[in-house]
């Protein structure tokens, strides 16, 4: 199937070239943009495609191993559906030899390696939309437009394609000369699938075929028989353009003569009328095509241009013919550009590449130029043909691309990607000056608080806020960049060679961004108030490289975060060890569960007026082999920021049900009066959206009936933003059947609704309160007031941090019954805790 014939909506381009690299990256850049992409490794298999699916185009390299791409050109535009598929050749930008050699091949253009993608897609479109154009109206046209023109200068116009061909060959060969010297005549004529029929003088004498089967075109060509007919081939510059077959009456050859003389009259007519066509055809090209033309004399004098040129630049023809085209000139080239232009054009012949135009109004604009030279007769230049389209939309598109690329989406702050590129240009160039740079590590402090409690679209609008801050902060020169998350890289350049004088410049620096993070923002009915700790290292003082430069920066923002936050710190060689322990803190915890090095302690809690244990809380413990134990002040953290709490979460929920089920199954003496166990749940855990779904997956794992025996302890954190997506997970929780509890009540904000809104069964007083009821006034006045008010919600209540009988008969007598804490027992491995259960109902009976 030619081309033309195609049917599918996307352009088929076959890439033939023996670089895999190459051919893989031209499928990936042409793809998203509608083209189906066939490829072929070398030129032997590429002619093998080639005849297989009858591409649109063709992308070829030159140099290939067998058959090389001037050799494959060649071959190509030698079959008859090869004449006018676009070949566009991949070349070095030096390789002037294989580039002329590829035009006498009949190459339709070039391309240089290293390949330009933008460039690429453009080129290839254009080359699509000219060859489309030229194909689709000649192909479909070529064998109609030339029997009816035929007919138009003779006979009219006829109403089917038999009787346009019997009266084309009774026209050049009348009727009495065809019956006397032959029984019967037929034409047929050669377009892109071969030699067709079209007609014949005398259909009741002798059947002709449809298609002239078993007779090669060179056979044709060489003026060879085909028996019972004679073949008369129309043969205009060694092109064939069709074949007369006739039967003879006689054999003295006077037929032979007058048929020979009817095909020389036949071809004569073929070449003049294709010739008009051609023309004809021109001319609708280019009155229609939707690429600016523009013809020239030599000295670039304008004296023809279609309707798109009108179109793209404003100018009406009458405006601008007999003026110079340098009337489009926008000054944004200079002199050497148009030098360049011009040299390449008394080389080669032609030039094409990017040019910026004026428009009549004013307007610059971009487009893709291809100017080629036209020689007279002498060979010297007579016209230059310059064919352009405007690519404005194209490079609005490449800058879309660009941002996407090399900014944040959020905050339209430097990505790491174009931070990376300005910290390699800023080191280099500091090799050269042997100035300092100094980059500013910024970590907005608790935002992760804002998020779990306000919603991330109030956490997106806080981000974009202090993107706005910095940038009106910093010269053009310097780089403001979003790392991710709530984390904020500044680069600052050309600080001088001494270390003290920058670094007393970016202290300064660093204070200012401290204060202006620190100013009150106001967002959804919040006025919020962040701080951010700020690391800070140099180059080449702190860091051989930029990735080390980030590093070293990042850990003196974590120093700070650990001085108190809402502070800056200079790095220290000494923070290096810090570094390094976190990061092998980091590697050994992501290990800790396939490694089964995790367990879990339990902590009663007691109900004392029942003198029994009612439940407890489980409370993870990690000993590594490396480490030894690991408080989970120093690991819980770094799960939470570095997204391993959902697997860590998932493991204690899992062990907690496997747990009580095991309870279930051996009927254990406690298992009536220890009754549940609690397992906290962090904000980062609760947030996700399939959290209910993967806590019902692990019940039902672990085989657990009772499901009241599990409870999960959420912070205030978690409930305090009141989305749609917290009452839905609480909602699902609430129906699967397991409690829920709030932990350290009483630290996080004081919006108290949720209360009476969420399905809750316990509040936990926060142990600092707990801590300090016997000295300090105001947190026995906290610890009353969270007692009274659970007990009026109808909410059990449950003082943890419970040290000393003191503090315990002060929280009995508010009416506290449940008790956790050290005064009972500190958290214990399973067994210590089994043990505890066996012997608590005397041991608290004696209390």
């Amino acid at each position: 199937m030619s081309p033309t014939d195609r049917t599918a909506e996307q352009p088929l381009l076959l890439i033939i070239d023996d670089d895999p690299a190459i051919r893989i990256l031209v499928s990936e850049a042409l793809a998203p943009h509608g083209f189906t992409v066939e490829s072929a490794e070398s030129g032997e298999r590429g002619l093998v495609v080639y005849e297989q699916v009858h591409p649109d185009i063709i992308l070829l390299d030159i140099n290939m191993p067998g058959i090389d791409g001037i050799e494959v050109c060649r071959i190509i535009r030698a079959l008859p559906q090869g004449q006018h598929v676009p070949i566009l050749i991949l070349t070095g930008s030096d390789d002037t030899r294989s580039i002329e050699e590829a035009y006498q091949a009949g190459a339709s253009d070039f391309i240089t390696k290293p390949i330009n993608w933008p460039v690429l897609i453009h080129h290839v479109r254009y080359m699509l939309r000219a060859a489309q154009a030229l194909s689709d109206q000649y192909n479909d046209i070529r064998l109609q437009a030339l029997l009816s023109s035929l007919m138009a200068l003779k006979c009219g116009t006829f109403d089917s394609l038999e009787e346009m061909a019997r009266q084309t060959l009774n026209l050049i060969a009348p009727e009495p000369l065809v019956q006397s010297f032959s029984r019967s005549c037929a034409l047929y004529l050669m377009n892109d699938e071969g030699l067709k029929f079209v007609g014949q003088t005398d259909p009741g004498l002798t059947h002709y075929p449809e298609r002239i089967e078993g007779l090669s075109t060179q056979s044709l060509v060489a003026g060879n028989g085909f028996p019972p007919w004679q073949a008369l081939s129309l043969i205009e510059a060694d092109r064939l353009l069709g074949v007369l077959l006739y039967t003879p009456a006689t054999d003295n050859g006077a037929g032979a003569r007058i048929f020979k003389s009817i095909a020389e009259k036949l071809t004569h007519l073929l070449v003049r009328i294709r010739s008009e066509l051609e023309v004809r055809l021109t001319a609708s090209v280019f009155a229609n095509t939707l690429d600016g033309i523009a013809i020239t004399d030599a000295r670039g004098v304008l004296l023809r241009v279609n309707s798109a040129f009108e179109a793209i630049t404003g100018y009406a023809a009458k405006d601008v013919l007999g003026k110079n085209i340098g009337i489009l000139k926008s000054g944004k080239q200079d002199k050497l550009f148009y030098r360049s232009l011009w040299n390449g054009l008394q080389k080669t012949g032609k030039w094409q590449g990017e040019i910026w135009n004026r428009r009549k109004n004013g307007e610059i604009y971009p487009e893709w130029l291809s100017i080629t030279a036209i020689a007279d007769a002498q060979g010297n230049v007579a016209q230059y043909i310059a064919v352009f389209a405007d690519i404005s939309n194209q490079k609005a598109q490449e800058q879309e691309i660009r941002k996407l690329a090399y900014f944040d989406d959020l905050t339209g702050l430097a990505n790491r990607t174009l931070l990376s590129d300005r910290l390699r240009i800023a080191l280099a160039q500091s090799e050269r000056t042997d100035d300092s740079v100094a980059l500013l590590f910024i970590d907005l402090d608790r935002f992760k608080n804002i998020n779990d409690t306000l919603g991330h679209s109030v956490g997106d609008q806080l981000l974009m806020t202090i993107a706005e801050r910095l940038k009106d902060m910093f010269r053009e020169a310097d780089t403001v960049a979003r790392q991710g998350g709530d984390e904020f890289i500044v680069l600052l350049t050309n600080l001088g060679g001494d270390k003290s004088v920058a670094e007393l410049h970016t202290a300064q620096v660093a204070e200012q961004v401290r204060k202006v993070l620190a100013f009150p923002i106001h967002l959804a009915h919040h006025e919020l108030t962040v701080t951010g700790s700020i690391g800070i290292a140099f180059y080449p003082h702190d860091a051989a490289t930029g990735n080390d430069l980030i590093k070293h920066a990042d850990t003196a923002m974590y120093v700070a975060k650990e001085k108190g936050r809402n502070r800056f710190k200079l790095f220290h060689p000494s923070m290096a060890e810090r570094e390094r322990q976190r990061f092998t803190l980091e590697t050994l915890l992501k290990k800790a569960i396939e490694n089964a090095e995790f367990e879990l302690h339990y902590q009663p809690q007691v109900d004392i007026s029942l003198k029994s244990v009612i439940g407890a809380e489980c409370l993870i413990r990690w000993n590594n082999d490396q480490l030894g134990w690991v408080s989970p002040m120093d690991f819980i953290p770094l799960a939470e920021e570095t997204g391993l709490i959902h697997d860590i979460g998932d493991w204690v929920l899992a062990t907690a049900c496997e747990r009580l089920r095991h309870w279930e199954e051996t009927q254990a003496p406690f298992n009536k009066t220890c009754s549940y166990l609690a397992v906290n749940v962090s904000p980062r855990q609760f947030a996700k959206k399939d959290f209910a779904q993967r806590l019902r997956h692990i019940i039902l794992s672990s085989g657990l009936q009772d499901l009241s025996m599990l409870e999960l302890e959420l912070t205030e954190g978690c409930l305090m933003h009141h989305s749609y997506e917290s009452i839905k997970t609480l909602a699902q929780l609430r129906n699967i059947g397991v409690r829920i509890s709030i932990d350290d009540f009483g630290t996080g904000y004081s919006n108290l609704s949720y209360l009476r809104n969420f399905p809750l069964d316990t509040l936990k007083v926060d142990q600092s309160f707990v801590r300090d009821c016997i000295a300090d006034s105001k947190s026995r006045a906290i610890v009353k007031a969270i007692i009274s008010m659970a007990d009026g919600l109808g909410l059990s209540t449950i003082a943890e941090g419970v040290e000393n009988h003191e503090q315990l008969t002060f929280l009995q007598n508010l009416g506290c019954r449940v008790f956790q804490g050290y005064l009972f027992s500190k958290p214990v491995a399973i067994d210590e805790f089994e043990a505890f259960l066996n012997e608590s109902i005397s041991v608290l009976a004696n209390e």
